[in-house]
């Protein structure tokens, strides 16, 4: 019995959860927004984290403003 040559193996393990690749994006993005402020790996700032944050994710600014003013949502 012959098997074709476009076989597809099966790979070990489970893909990894996609939170986990966001998290990732932003831990690299953070990284790059501090250099570019011409800051280090052990220079990061909170705001550079929350930058990346909502560059990748597109929380705006005013979002998270109003949930920190009205917690329960505004009418």
């Amino acid at each position: 019995m012959k098997t074709s040559g476009n076989t597809r193996r099966k790979t070990r393990g489970k893909a990894p959860h996609p939170a986990a690749v966001i998290l990732q994006r932003v831990r690299k993005r953070t990284a790059e927004i501090a250099a570019a402020a011409g800051r280090g790996p052990l220079e990061i700032r909170k705001s550079d984290y929350e930058t990346a944050k909502r560059e990748l994710t597109g929380e705006s600014l005013p979002d998270r403003q109003l949930a920190i003013l009205f917690p329960g949502g505004v009418s």
